[in-house]
């Protein structure tokens, strides 16, 4: 026996252990993410609300769903059959549920969690019991893997892409400046002359007509924001300095400043199905350091990106932060604020090698089943495609070069581990 087949053949025998180590730490997530009280008071009613409840109800379902996926996967690695392995963790989510609603403040407890824990374990169960066609296919399993891996990340490539396009309501919007939300953390400093497509901006409403020529020019890509400001302080979360909402206080754009960047975001289509924005970052141009007084024009693009111009002491800078794509998916689940946003870098990186891993191995797996070169330029394609083509084809720039090195080495990786020749029991 090679040796990779001895070290398949332990880690068959050492399943259990490996199950109950899963359980474990998913049961330390689950209790970090759900238990941990956010202040304020408990729940006035349980919300019977089943999907998209809320803001960001679509993004919420997801994340809870993805949250006991571990669980699921964990309970039948350690032997626990599939019907009392979901029983178990159906019930888990009913008492994490009824703690929120009874005893941990500053949380909802819904029938959407509740939901959509559920599904997850049942997912995460599937997942195990199809462990050994997963982790080695072979035959046409491989190729159909190959192809499916392929497919989804094309989708997903062209899905994040499309939610990241503008999409504005048709209503009347009210101008914010420097204002204190509860979502955003303050801005502390001056906000000088604020203007918006040429006209001086006071905070209030803004009357249909306005509010008309307003959507357009963002559709279009012809709006103009600009404004002068003097941060006090670093702000460390997300502070708007200008910003636009419509009347049901739904963001409509929004300029703040966070450490020393210029943070933009425009309502988009991904809030038809209830997810988070997703954020421009314009840290190169540096435009937001305490103590300096600095002149910002802001020209958001119909394609999602955003031209800024920023003048500090006598100097000009002209920079292009080019629209959202595939590298910044997550950003739709999980709100961009506190740690997520302090390590954005590293968050995308990790979910871009994630995401290419499950590309490499399938295709790596066909193609060691018949060495056809046809499988390595469906990967070639497939990367290109997600990092370059279909962001040009949105109208904006191709993956940073990191994201290409990160996914390009996460790929070829994935690829190498898949040649082991471990046949499936």
């Amino acid at each position: 026996m090679r040796p990779l087949d001895r070290l398949a053949a332990v880690a068959r025998a050492q399943q259990k252990v490996l199950g109950l180590t899963t359980i474990v730490l998913a049961l330390l997530l689950i209790a970090r993410l759900t238990l941990r009280s956010l202040g304020g008071t408990l729940p006035a009613s349980f919300d019977w609300c089943v999907l998209v409840c809320g803001s960001y109800g679509g993004a919420d379902f997801l994340d809870n769903l993805i949250l006991f996926i571990p669980l699921g996967i964990g309970l039948r690695l350690a032997g626990v059959p599939s019907l009392a392995a979901w029983i178990g963790a159906a019930l888990l989510s009913g008492s994490i549920e009824t703690a929120q609603y009874y005893v941990i403040t500053g949380r909802d407890s819904s029938l959407g969690d509740l939901v959509a824990n559920s599904t997850g374990a049942a997912v995460g169960i599937a997942l195990a019991n199809a462990r050994r066609r997963l982790l080695a296919p072979i035959g046409a399993d491989a190729r159909r893997a190959a192809l499916a891996a392929a497919v989804a990340v094309a989708l997903l490539a062209a899905g994040v892409q499309w939610l990241s396009r503008p999409r504005l309501p048709r209503t009347e919007y009210w101008v914010q400046i420097a204002a204190r939300l509860p979502q955003f953390a303050p801005f502390r400093g001056a906000v000088l002359d604020p203007v918006i497509n040429g006209t001086p901006a006071r905070a209030g409403r803004l009357d249909l007509p306005a509010s008309a020529a307003l959507r357009q020019s963002l559709i279009d890509g012809t709006a103009r924001l600009s404004a002068t400001i003097v941060p006090d302080t670093t702000n460390v979360d997300f502070a708007p300095v200008l910003s636009v909402f419509d009347r049901r206080r739904v963001e409509i754009v929004v300029f703040g400043c966070r450490d020393r960047s210029l943070l933009e975001r425009v309502h988009t289509r991904a809030a038809a199905i209830r997810l988070h924005p997703m954020t421009l970052d314009a840290a190169a141009a540096d435009p937001c350091r305490a103590g300096d007084t600095t002149a910002i024009e802001a020209r958001p693009g119909a394609a999602g990106d955003v031209a800024l111009r920023v003048s500090r002491a006598g100097t000009v800078a002209a920079i292009t932060v080019p629209a959202v794509g595939v590298w910044l998916g997550w950003e739709l689940l999980i709100p961009f604020a506190g740690p997520w946003a302090r390590h954005r870098a590293l968050v995308t990186l990790l979910s871009m090698a994630a995401l290419f891993a499950m590309l490499g191995y399938p295709i790596g797996r066909a193609w060691l089943d018949d060495r056809d070169p046809r499988w390595i330029l469906l990967a070639a394609v497939t990367t290109v495609g997600a990092l370059a083509i279909i962001p040009w084809a949105a109208g904006t720039l191709p993956a940073p070069r990191a994201v290409w090195l990160v996914s390009a080495s996460a790929l070829v990786i994935a690829w190498t581990l898949a040649q082991w020749r471990i046949d499936r029991p």
